[in-house]
């Protein structure tokens, strides 16, 4: 996370750093991000486990879709843009928290 002060209007922001990296002690589990038939829901999870970061899927008719992909050693928003090409889905960055929606899949 990361925190942008705006001169104009004298307050904080608070915001996601340009490139997430894994915790401390997350490093190692790059191989999470190797996904067979796995729900949207669990995705984010892992997201959050190695990230820290809140992944909410604001859509939940997408929660059930299927994601196939190895991210390993991906930066985490090349990893969120595959995912979301993959499952027709977008995200946005609110506060710190990531914003999944779409319009579900078949």
């Amino acid at each position: 996370q990361k925190v942008v002060y705006n001169t104009l209007l004298k307050s904080l922001n608070r915001t996601l750093v340009e490139a997430p990296q894994p915790l401390a002690g997350k490093e190692s589990e790059e191989s999470k991000f190797i996904f067979v038939n796995t729900s949207l829901k669990e995705v984010a999870k892992t997201f959050k486990e190695v990230y820290g970061i809140e992944f909410t899927i604001y859509d939940k008719k997408i929660e059930d879709c299927r994601v196939n992909a190895d991210l390993e050693n991906l930066p985490m928003f090349t990893k969120l843009d595959l995912i979301c090409k993959s499952i027709e889905a977008s995200y946005i960055i609110n506060d710190t928290t990531v914003l999944l929606s779409g319009e579900g899949c078949d």
